[in-house]
């Protein structure tokens, strides 16, 4: 434990001069509180939490104001809090790996996203018209390793953004929706 300590400790410091905060790996299960002395101080635009044993964010991660860029990828993450929507720069969300079983609503207030990865969860349905719909800015939508319902699929082809899906519980049947489709951007389909 002391090791990850001074690991967080040293990450921090890196962090005054890059503007990058990496503390994957460091057996986290919550946010060291320094980190948001650090931000108060110094304008970080990413931050990665990925690889930690997370299983919920604290309502502070609201403080995280100029984050352009937020992995908290492969944790143990059930839901994000509301507050996550203050994150109003925040352009690219990885959260791969982690054990959400539908899409937080939260996710709908983050406007400016460009980019979404929700692979390796456990997310059945998406109303993606209301969770989705409104990220206009959003080019890339990964949502690899999730087993989703028909009707999510046929809503996720309204998107107009690069959507990867890879549906392992069945293979596709005749008259199944098709495997890749082109619109304004590409939309890709795959069954395995």
């Amino acid at each position: 434990m002391a090791a990850e300590a001074a690991r967080v400790a040293l990450r921090c410091n890196d962090a005054w001069s890059t503007g990058q905060l990496d503390l994957s790996a460091c057996q986290l299960t919550s946010l060291p509180l320094g980190v948001f002395t650090l931000v108060r101080e110094v304008k970080v635009t990413s931050v990665d939490l990925s690889d930690n044993i997370m299983s919920k964010l604290t309502p502070k991660i609201a403080q995280l104001a100029h984050v352009q860029v937020l992995s908290l990828a492969r944790n143990k993450l059930t839901s994000l809090p509301d507050e996550m929507g203050a994150l109003s720069e925040l352009r690219s969300l990885n959260l791969a790996g982690n054990k959400l079983t539908q899409l937080p609503d939260v996710i709908s207030t983050l406007t400016g996203l460009e980019s979404l990865d929700l692979s390796g969860n456990d997310i059945v349905s998406i109303d993606v018209p209301t969770v989705l719909g409104p990220l206009k800015s959003l080019n890339v939508l990964n949502i690899n390793g999730n087993c989703l319902d028909a009707n999510t699929i046929s809503s996720l082809w309204q998107l107009r953004c690069n959507t990867t899906i890879d549906d392992n519980r069945t293979p596709p049947q005749p008259g199944d929706l098709p495997i890749t489709h082109t619109t304004t951007r590409h939309t890709q389909l795959s069954y395995k």
